[in-house]
């Protein structure tokens, strides 16, 4: 009794084991870039207050529950958010070697995203955000004072 679909399975099987391997150009996880996100890393309760402006009528001030991990390999870590208002947040950081730049994504439960590249200042341990979305310019500085504190602001400008 013959099983021709058994030996094409094995043929095939036989042919993607002798493939050459690929490397890649990733830099290896921890290099010092990749250590830099890894002060992210964590559970953190953090406070924040938005001073009345055009787009906050009035002033507002709330906390966020912040979960954060390594995903995707850990090439990247991801911020989960729980705010006292009870939205929601989802954060991307990573390093690009391509693009010698750290980069950042983050979307809100009520629909907002950003994207935005980032630069890490080892001697003032703090990392400078910066987007251009719909028109504005948003600044975020995002600064650690020790391993189990930061402090961050956001300045957001017209364009």
């Amino acid at each position: 009794m013959q099983f021709p679909c058994l030996r094409l399975g094995l043929i095939v099987a036989i042919l993607l084991a002798a493939a050459p391997a690929t490397h890649s150009a990733d830099p290896p996880l921890d290099s010092l870039e990749q250590k830099v996100l890894d002060k992210w890393v964590g559970s953190w309760r953090s406070s924040y207050k938005m001073p009345k402006a055009e787009w906050t009528p009035e002033e507002k001030t709330g906390t966020a529950d912040l979960t954060t991990a390594r995903v995707v390999g850990g090439r990247f870590i991801q911020e989960k958010s729980e705010h006292s208002d009870k939205s929601s947040g989802s954060l991307m950081l990573t390093y690009d070697t391509e693009k010698k730049c750290y980069r950042g994504w983050w979307f809100s439960s009520a629909g907002h995203t950003s994207e935005s590249t980032g630069d890490w200042d080892e001697r003032t341990k703090s990392m400078t955000w910066k987007s251009n979305e719909g028109g504005n310019k948003s600044t975020t500085k995002h600064r650690f004072l020790d391993d189990d504190n930061s402090e961050w602001s956001v300045v957001v400008e017209d364009g």
